[in-house]
């Protein structure tokens, strides 16, 4: 069945003092696609500003810009109409699922003894709500008080951080309860600050398939493909040595060389080149930034190779 549907999608943002050289990016406007045609279609920003229109590695619009004199406000509207009908659309073919061990959410003791001193639920889902709401209650939020190189472990023993630290903790929290005998699944998947539909499905899909194979599931089970799984693999890391913007190079979910280019960080008003990134090891490129704008310290890229002794997780 078509739908006829208008929308109007408006940010307003207030500073409590005029800034300047304000960057940034939206991600604002719809696209055509299965069961979707845009019919009509508009963007405003105030301050009036150039807009340079790009994709980023998923297909997506972004719409990038900068304010160089002071302005005390920042407004973006869209306004639009689309044809929907949601019997046309089809399941998106996603990169595989990785799991991979990560330094910053390795529990220490003190959070093993937190982790045993709670009283948590029998069923699957209620503890796992229980976990995240002791966590909340332990952690307070606390703009800058981390950093990006801050740990799970270091982050609890301060009682403070912010998003990322709360998420760490939660994840190192929810892996050690398999040490309990508790069954813990943690997924990472997707866009940071974006939810898909075709990164839903898959995750319900792979959810029913393991209950399934759990006995807990009794119902149709989905087909789902082979995951690529490391349990010792050599994981580099890339990381920004400048702020600039990103371009990239190489495609999400290719095969790098070492030293072969990833990518490069220019400065968005010259257009000079500020750093060539090169791979730091031969194998899969299993994460690459899409968020185009970045700082020192940012990560850019992870590639997954074979274990070797040699600088071992190098930034």
């Amino acid at each position: 069945m078509s739908r006829l549907l208008d929308f109007v999608y408006d940010v307003q943002l207030s500073f409590s003092v005029p800034v300047r050289r304000h960057a940034f990016v939206l991600r604002c406007l719809p696209d055509d696609g299965p069961g979707q045609r845009v019919l009509d279609l508009s963007l405003t920003v105030d301050p009036v500003t150039p807009l340079t229109i790009q994709r980023d590695g998923f297909g997506n619009r972004l719409q990038i810009g900068r304010l160089e004199d002071f302005h005390d406000h920042f407004r973006y509207t869209v306004r639009g109409t689309v044809l929907r009908d949601d019997a046309c659309r089809a399941a998106q073919p996603c990169h595989p699922v990785f799991r991979l061990p990560s330094p910053y959410t390795q529990p220490d003791e003190a959070m093993k003894t937190f982790l045993a001193g709670l009283t948590l639920p029998e069923k699957p889902r209620a503890r796992a709500w229980a976990l995240a709401e002791a966590v909340h209650d332990r952690m307070h939020y606390v703009p800058g008080a981390t950093g990006v190189a801050t740990t799970a472990a270091q982050a609890f023993a301060k009682g403070e951080g912010v998003c990322q630290d709360f998420a760490h903790i939660y994840l190192s929290l929810a892996h050690s309860l398999n040490a309990l005998d508790t069954p813990a699944l943690v997924v990472e998947m997707g866009v940071g600050n974006r939810l898909t539909r075709a990164w839903g499905d898959q995750l319900i899909q792979g959810i029913l398939s393991l209950m399934a194979s759990l006995g807990m599931w009794t119902g149709p089970v989905p087909q789902v493909r082979d995951p690529i799984v490391s349990s010792d693999g050599h994981v580099s890391f890339v990381n920004s040595p400048c702020p600039g913007i990103l371009i990239p190079a190489v495609e999400h979910g290719t095969l790098v060389c070492r030293g072969q280019e990833l990518g490069l960080v220019a400065d968005p008003l010259t257009g000079e080149i500020l750093q060539h990134l090169p791979s730091p090891a031969d194998g899969l490129l299993f994460t690459l930034r899409e968020y185009p704008v970045v700082y020192e310290g940012s990560l850019i890229a992870r590639i997954l190779g074979e274990n070797t002794e040699e600088g071992e997780d190098e930034a």
